[in-house]
């Protein structure tokens, strides 16, 4: 049959038509006119008639590539003498191919099905039973595979690829790069998962859940493996239809190739080829961090990003106890000085409702001289060997101690980061008791 269905108006790859694509027991026709896709589908009708083959017309679909609408795609194609149903897209090889050429649907629907199954694990797991670095391992091996498939394609024509083009080519602000990173489609599904993984709520820093993670957005990955495809494709022997469509790409500039060149070029040979994207997020990560001023306590004690989770995620065993810190270091909790953004309050407005010092209810403040959590600092104070009263707890240098790598701990020292983590857990628990009294105090009154 394949010879029949190469002539006619067909489109070429180098100087080979390509008129269809076989796999298993999937086959799409290809031409470029309406009349040659009819003439397409009569010889393979015919074939199929010889050999008594059925066609599944629920499964069987056109799409014609163009700007245009559906509704302003009123030709139609039969399947001897079936109509067969034109739709804006159709799903091959488990990639959506739209009908604009725009990869934007293909991506969503990843994401889609990667939602999916980050609901279904979820509802298999007990979050509060497992380490972070399982619960990060389930993602890299059950979630991650979904919204990576076909990320060598279609990783390049995002536009958080072309948000990263400028970033080198018209000197883009390094902030809207992150911002662009944030709302990739796939890095979305990403930071779902890390701030469930984390215990912190959905509004929390994405620059603090990458930093306590050592995680690098989703598009770090896509890139690679673009960019080992394209090696691949390059070293490829020429008569391979494969290297004929990147020499066409090569030819005509088209966006593909355009887009991983660029970026190729603009990383230059000096990369690690495993987070291609390393240096550049660790420019945009603190270049962002030093402006959100959310984020003055994390940058004292995270003022830069390094690519593996910080020390007491894998120390601390009891999730609780890590999710506390972590939102108390990224001030995803329920201070005032947080709490009162959302009121509109001025910073400096922010007064601690628990006790009467009249200071801005901070980190700071929380964890030197509260007075509502006396008892429960006590405990901080002798886990941190701090007896002399006189002596000031300083919460920045406090919580960089959660920062040391786990390989630089024996046993001992484990145990000791352990108890500081659940002193200052307890605390925490402590000041919501009361912030919850108070609150129900106040409803009574009213």
């Amino acid at each position: 049959m394949s010879p029949l269905l190469n002539t006619g108006n067909i489109p070429l790859i180098g100087d080979t038509h390509l008129s269809h694509l076989l796999w298993a027991d999937d086959l799409v026709l290809m031409a470029l006119d309406l009349a040659s896709v009819q003439r397409l589908f009569s010889i393979f009708v015919d074939y199929c008639k010889v050999w008594g083959l059925e066609v599944n017309m629920s499964k069987t679909n056109l799409v014609i590539f163009n700007k245009k609408s559906l509704k302003d795609n009123t030709d139609t194609v039969f399947l001897d003498s079936d109509p067969i149903a034109t739709v804006e897209s159709y799903t091959y090889l488990g990639l959506n191919l739209h009908m604009n050429g725009s990869v934007t649907s293909t991506v969503e629907a990843l994401r889609i099905k990667a939602t999916r199954a980050m609901y279904a694990l979820w509802k298999f797991i007990e979050r509060d039973c497992l380490s972070f670095k399982a619960l990060m391992n389930l993602f890299t091996t059950l979630i991650k595979p979904i919204l990576s498939y076909g990320a060598a394609i279609w990783g390049p024509l995002q536009p958080v690829s072309t948000a990263l083009k400028n970033t080198w080519t018209h000197g883009a602000d390094l902030t809207n790069l992150v911002a662009k990173m944030a709302r990739d489609p796939p890095e979305t599904v990403h930071l779902k998962y890390l701030k469930w993984s984390l215990g912190v709520h959905k509004f929390a820093s994405n620059i603090g859940c990458w930093g306590e993670s050592g995680t690098l957005p989703a598009i770090d990955f896509n890139i690679r493996q673009s960019l080992k495809y394209l090696k691949r494709l390059e070293g490829l022997d020429e008569h391979l239809l494969v290297k004929k469509a990147l020499e066409d790409q090569v030819a005509l500039n088209l966006s593909w190739y355009s887009s991983i060149n660029c970026i190729r070029n603009n990383l230059g040979d000096n990369i690690d080829p495993k987070q291609p994207l390393g240096k550049i997020f660790q420019d945009a990560w603190s270049f962002s961090l030093q402006k959100q001023s959310k984020l003055d306590f994390y940058y004292k004690t995270k003022p830069n990003f390094i690519t593996c989770p910080e020390g007491y995620l894998s120390v601390i065993p009891n999730y609780h106890h890590r999710s506390t810190i972590t939102r108390l270091r990224i001030s995803s909790h329920h201070l005032a000085v947080e709490t009162g953004r959302y009121e509109g309050k001025e910073r400096k407005d922010r007064i601690c409702a628990t006790c009467d010092a009249g200071e801005v209810d901070n980190e700071d403040h929380f964890i030197s001289s509260c007075s509502s959590v006396t008892s429960e600092r006590a405990k901080l104070r002798c886990s941190l060997h701090i007896v002399n009263e006189l002596i000031t707890l300083d919460a920045a240098s406090v919580f960089r101690l959660m920062s040391v790598t786990p390989e630089a701990m024996d046993v001992n020292q484990k145990g000791h980061l352990q108890q500081i983590g659940k002193c200052i857990h307890n605390m925490y628990a402590r000041k919501l008791e009361i912030l919850k009294e108070l609150k129900d105090a106040v409803s009574e009154v009213i």
